[in-house]
C-alpha cells in the first residue's frame, strides 16, 4: 500500500502473477493500467459478477450479464450535496489478437442489447445479446469533476 500522494501524476503499470510451482498448473498474470492525474477523480468500483447459473459442461449459452458500479463515498457526497452531477458512459470491445476493438453492440439499444442503456452506473444485457466465446471488455467513463473516471472489466462468455 502506498500513501496517498506518494506518485507523481503519469502512467503505471502493475503486473500480478500467481503461480504454485509444486502444483504442475501454469502461472496467471495480469496486468493493470493505471493513469494518475492531477486533481479530484472519482473512485469507480465494479461489483463481482454474481455465478447465478453455473454450466459446469458449457452446454447452454449464459442468460444474461448485469455489470454494476459504484463511485467511492466521498464523490458520491459530493453528488448528493448537489456540488457535481456525474454523467456515465459505457463502450464494448472484444479482444481479438490480443488488441481490444470495437465491439458491434449498440449498447444504447434497450430493446435488443442492454436494459440499462448506456449512460448510467450499471449495464445490463439481455440474454443472448453477447457472442458466445467471445472475450468482452466493457469500458465505463465517469465525468463531472475536474477529471474523469475509467474503469473496465473484462468477461469471458460461456461457450457455445
Amino acid at each position: 500500500q502506498l500513501p496517498a500522494s506518494s506518485l507523481p501524476p503519469g502512467s503505471y503499470a502493475i503486473a500480478l502473477t500467481i503461480s504454485k510451482p509444486s502444483s504442475g498448473l501454469a502461472a496467471a498474470s495480469e496486468t493493470l493500467y493505471v493513469e494518475l492525474v492531477e486533481g479530484s477523480v472519482p473512485a469507480v468500483v465494479f461489483q463481482a459478477l454474481a455465478a447465478l447459473k453455473f454450466n459446469p459442461t458449457w452446454s447452454t449459452n449464459s442468460d444474461r450479464v448485469a455489470l454494476t458500479t459504484s463511485l467511492d463515498v466521498a464523490s458520491l457526497a459530493l453528488q448528493a450535496a448537489g456540488l457535481v452531477a456525474f454523467a456515465y458512459e459505457w463502450k464494448a470491445f472484444v479482444r481479438i489478437a490480443g488488441a481490444d476493438m470495437l465491439a458491434d453492440l449498440d449498447l444504447g439499444d434497450t430493446n435488443a442489447v442492454t436494459t440499462t442503456g448506456l449512460g448510467g452506473p450499471n449495464l445490463a444485457f439481455r440474454s443472448g445479446a453477447l457472442t458466445a466465446g467471445v472475450l468482452y471488455r466493457f469500458a465505463l467513463t465517469v465525468t463531472g469533476s475536474s477529471q474523469p473516471a475509467f474503469g473496465a472489466v473484462m468477461v469471458q462468455m460461456n461457450r457455445a
